[in-house]
């Protein structure tokens, strides 16, 4: 009795760090805790704290003999040992930080089935976090009629100054990298019939604002192809005209600035990517000039001594970070899941595609393709910690779990 209670105070702590992300991600802008006149970086506290406690929860359901069911997927296995590897080798305070986001990723996709037991209670939570995610956006909203402060100045060619939203983090990258996952989930969900008319349209009118209001390119232009999919394969008339209009009123917006950044003659003048075509190079030269060992498990240290502070690539910065070796490994993982969605998808009836996991799962895995090659979604634990709730519950649905532990035990219903 001790340990299921135990065991449940556990799991629901942790969904509810994972839950309510974005209320704790208002630290970044208004800190509310402070050390004499330094503030204290709660978010960062309970980004280490996920990982930590989802391991706790696991080592609990071990000891009390249970049957333990994890998402079997070897690759992302060995890209942890690879990447806890080379931490060590390279210790560092930088290489730590780099670390618990990783893990944070792994954990919660790995160990789902032990955050999230059956269908009803992931959807459940997906309900809670659809309702969360107004608070981010309604900041938004304020800091876009200057009601509040905390807006991102910036100069945008062609635009001028603007003050972009934030939704309550430093930058918008925070608030978008959120809402880019809940975009097709929510879409999948008033497919299945989870999420009510009554709420998906209100939450779908009141967000695309934002996105338009963020300027960010990467983030429209993905947006703009998950609209693709579903207008080319949603079998329903009029949701497929839905989904047209919501494409024009976002490219009618968008389009003048989408155009500006990748028209021949900015991408020629370093416009195309805001300056990232001027630090990949330093990245891809400093790896390519340490030792052997380092570039077979890599250096461990996403920051430069050079000025180019961060690689702004999630796959220049694994490499550099992990290596031959750490980008290999994830490219397999992605590789494996990508292919294992669409053999299920093939076997599901075209009609019906719209409303399947493994629909979701394939434009899950091409948009974290894409946001990598100028963004770090997994560096950002708003992308990474729900991105990874939702893929690894799309991957339970659909693989066979692997069994750890023998004992009678609840599985999740497929």
């Amino acid at each position: 009795m001790a340990n299921k209670l135990t065991d449940k105070t556990i799991r629901s702590f942790v969904l509810g760090l994972i839950i309510f992300k974005p209320i704790f991600d208002l630290d970044w802008r208004w800190p509310l805790f402070f050390i004499g006149t330094t503030p204290v970086p709660f978010h960062r506290i309970v980004a280490i704290l996920v990982p930590i406690m989802i391991i706790i929860l696991a080592s609990v359901k071990t000891l009390s003999g249970n049957t333990i069911y994890i998402n079997n997927n070897k690759y992302l296995f060995f890209f942890l040992i690879l990447v806890t590897i080379s931490t060590i080798i390279n210790a560092s305070l930088n290489s730590l930080d780099e670390y618990f986001r990783i893990l944070s990723f792994i954990t919660i996709f790995l160990l789902f089935p032990i955050l999230l037991q059956d269908v009803q209670k992931f959807y459940k939570v997906a309900k809670i976090i659809f309702l969360v995610s107004i608070i981010p956006t309604l900041i938004s909203y304020f800091q876009a009629f200057n009601l509040i402060s905390g807006s991102y100045i910036d100069y945008l060619p062609y635009i001028g100054k603007i003050g972009r939203i934030t939704g309550g983090y430093h930058h918008p990258t925070g608030y978008l990298n959120y809402i880019l996952v809940l975009v097709p989930l929510a879409i999948y969900l008033y497919h299945k019939g989870v999420m009510s008319k009554i709420f998906f349209w209100p939450w779908v009118i009141f967000t695309i604002p934002m996105l338009i209001r963020s300027f960010h390119r990467a983030t429209l232009i993905i947006i703009f192809l998950v609209l693709v999919f579903y207008i080319l394969f949603n079998k329903k008339i009029w949701l497929k005209i839905t989904s047209i209009i919501f494409f024009s009123i976002l490219l009618a917006f968008s389009f003048n600035y989408i155009w500006a950044f990748i028209n021949q003659g900015d991408a020629l003048t370093g416009f195309a990517f805001r300056g990232r075509e001027n630090i990949w190079p330093i990245y891809i030269d400093h790896f390519q000039s340490s030792s052997f060992y380092q570039r077979i498990v890599g250096l461990g240290n996403p920051y430069l001594l050079s000025g180019a502070n961060e690689p702004h690539s999630d796959w220049l910065r694994i490499l550099y970070n992990y290596g031959y070796l750490g980008i290999i490994l994830y490219i397999l993982f992605l590789v494996n899941v990508f292919i294992i969605f669409i053999r299920k998808l093939l076997k599901i009836k075209k009609k019906n595609w719209v409303e399947s996991e493994a629909f979701l799962g394939i434009i899950l895995v091409i948009i974290i393709i894409l946001y990598s090659i100028t963004m770090e979604p997994l560096r950002y634990s708003s992308f990474s910690w729900i991105y990874a709730l939702v893929l690894g519950f799309l991957y339970a649905k659909t693989c066979k779990h692997k069994k750890i532990f023998i004992k009678k035990h609840k599985v999740m219903e497929k």
